[in-house]
């Protein structure tokens, strides 16, 4: 059995610390074990420019599944950006989203400081309406300045006079001053440490931290945490040095692109709901100069950040659908109704009222809609024949088409949009909910269901059966029977 290289598993599968190791382990005499971990780490070892009180340089260990998770973020955050920028050509999404961002990010701010709020009160809060605030909620409103500032001022650099600026929106114009007490050191036994910068040092601290913005060659992300970290180790200001730390990471965020995207990120959960977690762990790098255990810890986190944002920009973007289909469900509602109430009735000659009776009612000349149940859709359906046999040298490979051909294959959310204008401007009888799921499921060769539709839609299943039976007699998808159930696979649109 080959033996578990420990230095890579405490440092590649997870990034553990000395204590972690000594609990998993089972043991305090790990001295052997650790230094094992700190050779394998050794080879993945960077020296960041920024050095600690002690003027020991902080360092980077980018072990590979460290250095993907990295990449990974970096691309996730690159994805969202291009969503982000087709979103926000919406003026009206735009606008909920910064009211359900405003809502996410400040109630960070309320539980830090345990204000209690009226619902109302963020709405008001981005339409600027908010009147008559108590003095516990002037941090809230000053925080949502804050942000506001970020916004207005995406493409100014990164300076002092940035962070001086910063802190004039919660310090006023005369306080900005820079922090004159000190802040004591760590209670370790050994080795104790200085736990933030010292007040005469604040200077070049932050010097040092603009250098190292400019300078440094570390992973984008890398450079975000470092930057997030030591600018809450400088802490600057005498209050609210917490809050500006991330929002001038929020600010060296825009100008990588990221622009009003990088506002609307909750990293404030840093504040309040993982605050415990997160001082845990910058301690734990006050203790090593090994930012690794923040910028893994951050890592995840910025996942989990990414991905509420991903869900809320979905969630904005499909509640015209939810609300066509509530509409839809009125109406029908009002139908019944109506379908109940007295009969029908008729003057007769004598200038009596009679009830009309069911055979009297003739089905008018023209009907707007409707498709007879025999006829079959004339599209051509290609096939693809595969020899599996084992003397076959030949290549398969798969080839996603998409039924529209004037469009590309590998279909963007942009792409999606296109396709779903093009097919509500071609084909009035197509529900919005309709086009919006074949807009998103139009590849050929694959099965959808409807489970499928009434998850992406968020409808009730007899409203998803009724809206794929619509699509597949309208010619879109062909019904298949697999076992208990109905599948549908898309139609070559030669005529759409």
């Amino acid at each position: 059995m080959r033996r578990v290289n420990r230095g890579e598993y405490f440092s590649n599968d997870k990034y553990a610390t000395k204590n972690q190791v000594t609990r998993e382990l089972g043991t305090a005499l790990i001295s052997d074990i650790w230094n094992e971990i700190l050779t394998y780490r050794a080879q993945f070892k960077t020296l960041l420019t920024l050095r600690t009180v002690e003027k020991n340089r902080l360092s980077v260990v980018l072990t590979p599944k460290i250095s993907d998770k990295i990449a990974q973020i970096e691309r996730s955050l690159t994805r969202l950006m291009r969503d982000f920028a087709l979103f926000s050509q919406d003026h009206n999404q735009l606008t909920q989203l910064r009211v359900t961002q405003a809502e996410a990010i400040v109630s960070q701010i309320a539980d830090k400081y345990q204000i209690q709020v009226e619902p109302r009160f963020y709405a008001q809060l981005v339409s600027g309406h908010v009147s008559a605030i108590s003095a516990q909620e002037i941090i809230l409103v000053n925080y949502h300045r804050a942000l506001t500032h970020l916004l207005k001022n995406t493409n100014i650099p990164l300076d002092v006079n940035y962070v001086e600026a910063l802190s004039a929106l919660f310090n006023g114009n005369d306080q900005h001053l820079y922090r004159k007490t000190e802040t004591g050191v760590s209670k370790a036994t050994i080795n104790p440490i200085q736990l933030f910068v010292p007040v005469n040092q604040i200077h070049d601290s932050l010097d040092d931290l603009l250098a190292f913005i400019q300078s440094s060659s570390a992973p984008m992300f890398v450079k975000f945490v470092a930057v997030y970290y030591y600018f809450d180790y400088i802490k600057p200001f005498e209050y609210y040095s917490e809050e500006l730390a991330v929002l001038f990471a929020k600010g060296f965020l825009q100008t990588h692109d990221l622009q009003e995207l990088a506002v609307f990120l909750n990293l404030e959960t840093v504040l309040a709901k993982n605050y415990a977690q997160i001082q845990e762990v910058m301690y734990e790098v006050k203790m090593t100069n090994d930012l690794t255990y923040l910028v893994d810890y951050m890592t995840d986190l910025c996942a989990l950040i990414i991905e509420e944002l991903n869900e809320s920009i979905f969630q904005i973007k499909r509640r015209p659908i939810i609300e066509e289909q509530y509409s839809l469900k009125e109406e029908k509602a009002v139908e019944d109704l109506l379908k109940e109430e007295a009969p029908l009735e008729i003057t007769v000659a004598n200038g009596e009222s009679a009830p009309l009776k069911p055979e009297e009612l003739k089905e008018p000349d023209f009907v707007p809609f409707k498709v007879a149940e025999d006829v079959n859709p004339t599209y051509k359906v290609e096939e693809q024949v595969k020899d599996f046999s084992p003397d076959a040298r030949q290549k398969i490979e798969t080839k996603l088409e998409i039924a529209i051909e004037s469009l590309p294959v590998g279909l963007t959310e942009h792409d999606a949009q296109k396709i779903e204008r093009h097919l509500m401007e071609m084909d009035p009888s197509l529900s919005r909910a309709e086009a919006y799921f074949y807009a998103r499921h139009c590849t050929m060769g694959k099965y959808y269901t409807i489970s499928q539709f009434k998850n992406e839609i968020g409808c009730a299943y007899e409203t998803a059966r009724t809206s794929m039976e619509h699509l597949a007699a309208s010619g879109y998808y062909r019904k298949e029977k697999f076992k208990n159930k109905f599948i549908y696979t898309p139609i070559r649109l030669k005529n759409k």
